[in-house]
């Protein structure tokens, strides 16, 4: 699955960019700021001891590059201190293992999201959300707090028939005691409402479909714009 796509101006300014055509230089590098970049040392290739071949990748957003270190010092230069690896060695830094047959077990990867400090732009959260859960096959909601009292519930209520696609799916939700089936039910009429307990040792709260889990920070109430409440909310795909 694809993470993200470009309108047709942005398909074009890249297309130019891998091409070495003329292209927006500023608009391409903010645009790259999107997909992870990597930092190389001199000593890991022999293409980096070609001068023609630095002058080419200067000029890439992708590849940074530092003097000649060893792979402790090189991963200590990075924001994230962590390094992708084939193989499983014995080191001090963090390894995430790209190996196809080890990669889905690795609980470190890279997901997009957004922060709000308050009610400020959360209403594109809101909108994303929503386009998020559009196409999903079923829905589950964990929220242990989900009608924790009635000004509460409405709320959540009233962003739920926002944000949940009206149309034929499973929506389960996962909480200490969920008791607003029928008031859903009355806002779609196709909607199979299921319930299930939460876990003891789950606090976080999800949005879950057959495709993606979205982190929320906080209860579903703070994504309403009517929370001054700061919130964070990280979709990871499956």
């Amino acid at each position: 699955m694809s993470v993200l796509c470009l309108n047709n101006t942005l398909v074009s300014e890249y297309l130019n960019y891998v091409s070495q055509g003329g292209f927006d230089t500023k608009k391409v590098r903010n645009m790259l700021k999107y997909i992870q970049s990597f930092l190389v040392s001199q000593n890991q290739h022999q293409f980096f001891s070609d001068p023609a071949f630095i002058m080419q990748i200067n000029n890439d957003p992708l590849l940074n590059m530092v003097d000649s270190c060893s792979e402790d010092e090189l991963v200590k230069f990075t924001a994230l201190k962590l390094q992708l690896v084939d193989k499983c060695d014995s080191v001090t830094f963090t390894q995430v293992n790209v190996v196809p047959i080890l990669a889905n077990s690795e609980k470190i990867d890279m997901t997009i999201g957004a922060t709000f400090e308050n009610a400020t732009g959360k209403d594109k959260a809101i909108e994303h959300i929503k386009a998020l859960l559009s196409d999903a096959k079923y829905i589950n909601i964990t929220d242990g707090y989900i009608e924790y009292d009635n000004n509460q519930w409405s709320e959540n209520k009233n962003l739920l028939d926002t944000i949940l696609p009206k149309k034929v799916i499973d929506i389960t939700f996962i909480a200490s005691n969920f008791t607003k089936k029928s008031e859903l039910a009355s806002l779609c009429s196709q909607w199979n409402i299921k319930t299930k307990i939460i876990g003891a040792n789950i606090h976080d709260r999800y949005i879950e479909t057959d495709k993606i889990k979205i982190l929320l920070s906080s209860g579903l109430y703070h994504l309403s714009t009517n929370s001054q409440k700061d919130l964070t909310y990280m979709v990871k795909i499956k």
